[in-house]
């Protein structure tokens, strides 16, 4: 029974998590850089060692020039035209990335979110612990009765946004 609910609040939370992203602008520390970090990085990263085809995904100026080869692996705006949305997307064994030997692979939601955010304008942004906090204000929610603290309304609000409900409040039992 326990494994019915987890499994089924998994799939809620996906869900949610693919909606919300389709309907708001991808941001690269959030979105991107694990992305990159967990498939790309390893090759296409900051290591010079490791470095392959003379492309660093990491960082902007280099991803978004031409490389030795001639080709461009992120065309800001121009999904079809970025080389790296032919090389994740490849059926061909040769030129898939990441190749299968890494033993990494993108899911298809991974791939859209790298679409997203290309023909978003591919932005960067630095590390997140050198960006400045950003002081938000708190949304509306519908659920005032259940509000204590600034908190509640950003996590109520995400529920409603979900169309989910908060669940019952309950007694403390012993």
């Amino acid at each position: 029974m326990q494994l019915r609910i987890a499994i089924l609040v998994a799939s809620v939370v996906v869900s949610v998590t693919s909606s919300v992203i389709a309907d708001q602008k991808i941001e690269f520390n959030r979105d991107v850089r694990p992305i990159l970090s967990n498939n790309c990085y390893l090759c296409h990263g900051p290591d010079k060692n490791q470095l392959q085809a003379g492309l660093r995904l990491d960082k902007r100026d280099i991803a978004t020039e031409k490389l030795e080869s001639g080709q461009t692996a992120i065309i800001p705006h121009d999904v079809a035209a970025s080389v790296l949305v032919a090389r994740i997307t490849s059926t061909d064994p040769n030129q898939k990335m990441p190749p299968a030997d890494s033993g990494k692979s993108l899911t298809a939601a991974e791939i859209d979110i790298l679409k997203q955010w290309i023909a978003q304008g591919a932005e960067y942004q630095g590390h997140w612990s050198f960006i400045p906090a950003v002081r938000r204000d708190a949304p509306a929610t519908r659920h005032t009765d259940l509000v204590r603290n600034e908190i509640d309304k950003f996590i109520l609000s995400r529920l409603e946004s979900a169309g989910l409900e908060p669940s019952p409040k309950r007694t403390r039992s012993r």
